[in-house]
């Protein structure tokens, strides 16, 4: 009876399968209302939260993009692709950050980041505005 049980579990741990590193992550920015900055060809637009996790998520892109017509003064909708150059990034950090961090063009090297999550090639951003 040991042998019969040592097999099925030795089987059971040889076929057993591999799901991965499952990373469950909650995005939960409370104030809506974004920061930007940037020169004439690119602009960030970033949300931080330095309340428990100290994160940020930011989308760059690039001002040539047509879509980004949204810093006229109306209301709506717009929608902006993901592409190469205009990207979502989610980053975790092991300090406070500060707004300047995401204005540098070089980043300061404190606080380091911990975890980072780009968005790749395929998808969309709609940004709503209102007055």
């Amino acid at each position: 009876m040991r042998k019969v049980l040592s097999l099925i579990f030795a089987s059971t741990i040889l076929f057993s399968c591999d799901d991965g590193e499952i990373i469950v992550t909650d995005f939960n920015f409370e104030d809506p209302k974004l920061q930007r900055c940037g020169d004439d060809d690119t602009h960030v637009l970033f949300k931080i939260n330095n309340t428990g996790v100290n994160e940020a998520i930011a989308f760059r892109f690039n001002r040539a993009t047509p879509e980004t017509g949204f810093f006229a003064t109306e209301e709506g909708q717009i929608t902006i692709p993901i592409n190469e150059t205009n990207q979502l990034i989610y980053r975790v950090f092991d300090g406070e950050v500060s707004s300047s961090y995401f204005c540098n063009e070089i980043p300061p090297v404190s606080p380091r980041v911990t975890e980072e999550y780009r968005s790749t090639t395929g998808g969309e951003v709609v940004i709503t505005t209102s007055l």
